[in-house]
């Protein structure tokens, strides 16, 4: 592989090595310790000990100073290194190392030209003066960001602060002991108070939390990971064992102990460690001790949810954290076209030098020719000495030919880009107040070469709130609306639709969050009084078949229901809507308060609260893909309620007491809901004997307290305890299904749609799970059913060897067969392929050949060694990584343009990005629009600069053959200098700022102008010799008019015609250079006319004016020009002469416009005749007709999306996705059937009887001794695996005792 792979995959190598001989270390720790003996010392670095509030005897002594601060700093430079960083970034650029030899060169009295004086020194100095100017200004946006992330404001107690010197930012709050500082000045040991819906500005060791019922404490609180790991499901974490109890700020700070954990690493979903809790009674210690683990822990970024607060000990500080672990150190980043121009200044350079031997050779001939009829000349040095001489000589005479305002005008124009991109009103996001940000101004051009896009999904594509959108009930369809993506599918097909046309709701609706539903055929049907109805009973099963808590609001009557998955939030909120609210659970109880009058013995009540007994919960797991409960209503029947993906319930279901056309009408609003990109469940029930339930409760129970049955569950073997829940849910009846929109950003699915007809690949990373990943995928357009999915999972190929096989085998079906393509990999899977040379290959070559790549269950470094993969593979292809959280940090500095999304999951993203954009869909105008024109304007701008400068050096040039090779400098000085900052700069700055084909209106319904970009067909090898070769041809016919049609002889008397050839020559090469820049232009504004005139019309009378009162700076000038101007044939040599030059470059580009025209030149001709009224061979263009446009791609892709339904491929699922997490939905299941006030032991009930199956768990969550992610040979793992064992997790730790975090065998911590 390619060298930045190498040094990726040996970077991992040592990391696992490392860890290895950690997990040794440790091993050989713990077996000399026991528990309760002395610590060593705490100078041992495999471990870090941090103290509780008040110290226990012989304690291993602490000091805060020898961590890191909270301080996490983006930005490049600061006051002290701005210099030196500065100068050698700057030096990089050839350019100006070439300019900064030319003022040393031009030092040397015998080859300088300037009498010794480094006059290109003032001008090298005011080029790294600007440029130091804009790299302070971009720093600068770099520097307000950090404050305000280092500025946030936290919470502490104020007695925990383990610094000497309080904080500066300290301010008291209401709390008498709590006070507010800044995120920057929190300190290791230090207590925070996290109150809800705050993020933790640390990693954060859970000490206690707000308790319903203070005098049984349990501990639990819910946490919001998706800024870490994309997940949108909340999860449970607990309080440690041993500080669960101290609820007040007194019993806090009370603490006596310490936290004895592993050093700072990047997993983020494993933590080790054990917390040791005491009395402080010298003498009669009472120490306890518990193991530490991730439950127990809060990492940087992440939201306490649904808990009013909790205290919690700084672990980890600022880089320490691990989501700034998985962050690499960001590395400069330029674009392409600097890069190429770095190649041409080489170029140029071999080329001046091959031109000055040349220039020096006939010099010294005709010197050594001459030598006798040229005494005069009185040569002093030998010929060899004056060939180097001449060399130097000739090389300070056309140094210019590489022009040394390079750089600066590209920083100028680059610099005004972006000023321009951020006052984009289209790219303005009011609900947030948030404009663009350019942060990198370097990268405007490589915004429009952008080959790959890798994108987060939650909170990128996904707005993370999932709403009860539609359902089927009874075979009837209900819920009118269209998702953005039904918006999409109908525009395809021709039909006009209203920009948002979602449901407005009534005022009910809208007191109801997570709702967005409208139909008044559902609220009639369920307003019958005469009987429960199919859609009573729907809704009912609604509102009991979960898992949810509802907390009530302390100080309010409110409800809030805490729910790990957003989609039963969704579902509850649903039945909540229409009458059937679930309000609390009691001793196996769920109680719900019911508005339908059928179900209800009151009449005359409103309402009326009635309990169910929940005497099961049948939990929810990926192989199971549905959960069911047993309840018993009150009139005594049993009833199982299920509800789960549609591939998983058909098969369960009576096949006689389900009616065939229900079963298919479902099945057919199913995938109709499917194709809307909503997120679908099936439900079904089925009333139960009570023998039947009594029979089969008394073995499900004996199986679950069998401690064999439970192993063999975790470890995915088959067990009493699946087969149990098989067997109970079976010959169900099907009520119908539910559709939730897990609602995508505002026109994602066009963004993306548009990006892939621009030939930009768009692959979703994301921490979530596959049918979540795969779900999103269809609800953005960024898979449709016409593509054949390639899904790659542990589960299908559980060893290399398979996994392998099948990569074969897709390529060459890839190979044999042309179809659309999209690939499917989870994390572990990834893992595998990555650390395989040949399966990395192969994937590398069939995920490249495919349109559409998702990557679910990837951890944060994974996502960015995809990045990292793709570039060693291709390196000519630009990638951007677009994400809006602290999990996509790593994928954005990886990628070569990072873009954050200014949204809810704080600034990690957004400070370590090149540009922010406030949503999604903004990124297509960002691209395709900003990022197409500039890379258009930068590749003439860049182009022009090295065209201009070589016509003028080679003019002159050429000159020199008819002189005897001397020499001599011929252009005025005044010219010379003001050349490259007045004639010739303004109108190309004004191209490069200003100048367009079609505006975004247009171009928007032509994504296909985008593709020359990525192909680089405006700025490579071949155009540069296009340029030079047009400059050699221009100068040529420059310097043939003036030596042959110029008439020095009718010059009035003291005229030296050497200086008249200049002028006129100089004046030729401003005109030209001018004019051809005109034939460039795209587009005319009065910014171009203005500022072309002002060039090009200001040459002569300057010219004059200068050259005419400033007889002592410019002697040889006086009064030439004035003489000059008088020639008659001055005056004809000038239009002959440009007309000459240039009617080659215009009739090439009049025959090519009008038979081989460009993309965008048949735009913006269709454009202009559309706006002038006349009508357009190529069709209307407002209205986006492209019946008749040119674009292949574009056609291949309409006739595609337009295909009819029967012809498409069936989809595996319709649309099923279930968020949740595997160890919360086993304890939220516990407590749903169980006493309340047994809800602490529900942590430890989930940890014992999880089942977490590869497609629960990250490839960083485990592995095989050989090496991370590698699979075991019996390919679903083994117990001695220890995949995500919490048991042995627990073990491992007590063993340790006060010993360093232990790792497991396979190398990882636990």
């Amino acid at each position: 592989m390619e060298d930045g792979y190498v040094t990726l995959e040996t970077s991992r190598a040592k990391d696992q090595e490392d860890l290895r001989l950690d997990h040794i270390q440790t091993q050989t720790t713990a077996t000399t310790m026991a528990p309760s003996s002395q610590p060593p010392m705490s100078n041992d670095s495999d471990y870090r000990v941090v103290p509780l509030p008040q110290p226990l005897p012989q304690q291993p002594p602490f000091a805060a100073d020898s961590f890191c601060t909270n301080v996490v700093i983006t930005s490049k430079y600061t006051t002290w290194n701005f210099l030196p960083l500065f100068m050698i970034e700057s030096f990089k650029k050839l350019a100006n190392a070439y300019f900064l030899l030319v003022s040393v060169l031009q030092c040397i009295p015998d080859i300088s030209n300037t009498g010794g004086l480094p006059t290109n020194l003032p001008v090298l100095m005011f080029i790294l003066a600007v440029d130091a100017v804009l790299a302070i200004v971009e720093d600068r946006r770099r520097h307000i960001a950090d404050n305000e992330a280092n500025s946030a404001q936290c919470h502490i107690i104020t007695s925990t602060y383990t610094r000497s010197t309080p904080p500066s930012s300290m301010k008291q709050t209401n709390e008498s002991e709590v006070s507010d500082i800044q995120w920057s000045e929190l300190t290791v040991g230090t207590i925070v108070k996290l109150r809800n819906r705050e993020t933790a500005p640390a990693d954060l060791l859970i000490l206690s939390v707000a308790e319903p019922d203070p005098s049984s404490p349990n501990g639990i609180c819910y946490v919001e990971t998706k800024s870490l790991d994309g997940e949108t499901n909340l999860k449970l974490r607990q309080a440690c064992d041993n500080t669960v109890q101290a609820i007040s700020i007194a019993q806090v700070t009370g603490l006596h102990g310490y936290l004895r954990c592993e050093q700072p690493n990047r997993v983020i979903a494993r933590f080790d460690g054990t917390l040791t809790v005491g009395n402080g009674s010298p003498g009669k210690e009472d120490i306890e001790q518990a193991p530490v683990s991730i439950k127990n822990v809060i990492l940087r970024g992440c939201q306490l949810r649904n808990t009013e607060w909790m205290y919690g000990l700084v672990i980890n500080t600022g880089p320490d954290t691990k989501i700034m672990q998985s962050a690499a150190k960001p590395s400069p980043k330029w674009s392409s076209i600097n890069e190429t121009v770095n190649k041409m200044i080489i170029w140029l350079f071999t080329l001046l030098c091959i031109l000055c031997a040349i220039a020096t050779t006939t010099q010294v001939i005709w010197i050594k020719n001459t030598e006798f009829d040229a005494d005069y000349l009185d040569w002093d040095p030998a010929l060899v000495t004056q060939w180097f001489l001449g060399f130097g000589y000739y090389f300070l005479l056309m140094y210019q030919m590489i022009p040394v305002s390079l750089y600066v005008t590209i920083s100028m124009v680059m610099f005004i880009q972006a000023i321009f991109m951020t006052w984009d009103l289209d790219m303005y996001y009011e609900d947030l107040d948030v404009r663009m940000i350019v942060r990198s101004m370097g990268l405007n051009e490589e915004l429009g070469q952008i080959s790959y896009v890798f994108s987060d999904k939650t909170g990128t594509l996904t707005c993370n709130v999932m709403e009860f959108r539609k359902c089927s009930i009874n075979g009837i369809s209900y819920g009118t609306g269209t998702t953005e993506i039904g918006r999409a599918a109908l525009r395809r097909k021709g039909v006009a639709v209203a920009e948002d046309p979602s449901p407005q709701g009534s005022e009910k609706q809208k007191r109801i969050p997570f709702v967005n539903f409208e139909d008044p055929r559902l609220t009639n049907a369920l307003e019958k009084t005469d009987r429960p109805g199919a859609e009573a009973e729907f809704f009912l099963h609604l509102s009991l078949c979960h898992t949810v808590i509802p907390e009530a609001v302390e100080g309010s009557s409110e409800v809030r229901l805490s729910a790990s998955s957003p989609d039963e939030q969704a579902l509850v909120s649903g039945a909540k809507y229409f009458g059937f609210s679930f309000e609390s659970r009691g001793l196996g109880l769920a109680r719900v308060r019911i508005n339908n009058k059928s179900m209800i013995n009151n009449m005359k009540a409103d309402s009326e609260l009635v309990e169910y007994k929940v005497l099961d919960v049948l939990e929810f797991t990926s192989d199971r893909k549905r959960m069911s409960v047993i309840a018993q209503y009150p009139n005594g029947e049993y009833w199982l309620l299920t509800k789960g993906a549609d591939n998983m319930i058909y098969p369960l279901l009576s096949k006689t007491k389900n009616h065939p056309d229900l079963l298919r009408e479902t099945m057919s609003h199913l995938e109709t809901f499917g194709d809307d990109g909503l997120r679908t469940l099936t439900i079904a029930r089925r009333r139960l004997d009570a023998q039947e339930y009594t029979s089969w409760s008394q073995r499900f129970k004996t199986a679950n307290a069998s401690l064999e049955e439970i192993e063999k569950r975790k470890h995915g073997q088959p067990n009493e305890i699946d087969a149990l829940m098989s067997e109970i849910e079976q010959d169900l009846i099907l009520l119908g299904a539910t559709a939730i929109e897990d609602k995508l950003q505002k026109h994602v699915p066009s963004a993306i749609a548009n990006l892939m007809r621009a030939n930009v690949k768009v692959w979703m990373l994301t921490g979530d799970k596959q049918e979540t990943a795969i779900n999103i995928s269809y609800a953005c357009q960024l898979m449709d059913n016409d593509m054949k999915q390639i899904v790659l999972n542990m589960d299908l190929f559980p060893t290399k060897e398979k996994l392998y096989a099948h990569l074969v085998e897709a390529n060459q079906d890839n190979g044999s067969v042309k179809s659309r393509k999209a690939v499917v990999i989870d994390g572990e899977c990834l893992e595998v392929t990555l650390l395989d040379e040949n399966c990395r290959q192969l994937f590398l070559e069939l995920a490249m050949s495919c349109e559409a790549v998702v990557c679910c269950r990837v951890s944060p470094s994974q996502k960015a060694e995809v990045v990292s993969l793709v570039r060693s593979a291709n390196k000519k292809a630009r990638t951007l990584a677009i994400g809006d959280g602290a999990n996509d940090v790593a994928m954005i500095q990886r990628a070569h343009v990072g873009v954050g999304i200014c949204g809810q999951e704080g600034m990690q993203a957004v400070n370590s990005s090149d540009y922010a954009i406030g949503q999604f869909y903004f990124l297509e105008k960002l691209l395709l629009h900003h990022g197409r024109l500039n890379y258009k304007r930068m590749s003439i701008l860049v182009g022009y600069m090295f065209y201009k400068n070589i016509v003028m050096v080679l003019s002159q040039y050429f000159y020199m053959f008819f002189t005897g090779s001397s020499g001599q400098k011929f252009y005025s000085e005044l010219g010379f200098q003001l050349y490259n900052v007045a004639y010739t700069s303004l109108p190309i700055i004004v191209l490069g700022v200003f100048d367009y084909d079609v505006p975004w209106s247009v171009g928007q319904k032509f994504p296909e102008l985008y593709r020359v970009g990525p192909r680089m067909e405006l700025f490579n090898n071949r155009t540069f010799v296009k340029w030079i070769a047009s400059a050699v041809y221009e100068s040529f016919v420059i310097s043939f008019f003036v030596l042959y049609g110029f008439n020095e002889n009718l010059s009035d008397s003291g005229s030296a015609p050497m200086v008249q050839y200049g002028l006129i020559t100089f004046t030729l090469v401003v005109i030209i250079c001018n004019l051809k820049l005109g034939l460039l232009q795209m587009s005319w504004s009065i910014y171009a006319c203005v500022f072309w005139f002002l060039g090009v019309l200001a040459y002569v009378p300057l010219s004059v004016l200068v050259s005419s009162y400033w007889i002592g700076l410019f002697p040889t000038d006086y009064g030439s020009f004035q003489n000059t101007l008088m020639q008659e044939t001055y005056w004809l040599v000038i239009p002959v002469c440009c007309f000459t030059a240039l009617f080659r470059h215009f009739s090439w580009t009049a025959i090519q416009r009008r038979f081989y025209p460009e993309p965008w030149q048949i735009v913006q001709e269709q454009y202009v005749l559309s706006k002038s009224g006349k009508p357009s061979p190529l069709g209307d263009l407002e209205s986006g007709n492209e019946e008749h446009a040119y674009f292949s791609a574009g056609e291949e892709a309409n006739s595609r999306l337009s295909r009819m339904p029967s012809e498409r491929k069936k989809r595996v699922s319709s649309g099923f996705a279930f968020s949740y997490d595997p160890q919360t939905t086993v304890a939220e299941s516990y407590m749903a059937s169980h006493s309340v006030s047994s809800i602490s032991s529900a942590m430890s009930e989930a940890e014992s009887r999880k089942r977490i199956s590869r497609e629960d768990s990250r490839a960083s969550d485990f592995s095989e001794g050989s090496g991370r992610g590698q699979p075991s040979s019996s390919g679903r793992g083994q117990p001695s695996s220890g995949r995500g064992q919490s048991s042995h997790v627990d073990t491992m730790s007590t063993s340790i005792g006060a010993g360093r975090a232990s790792t497991n065998s396979t190398g990882l911590f636990v």
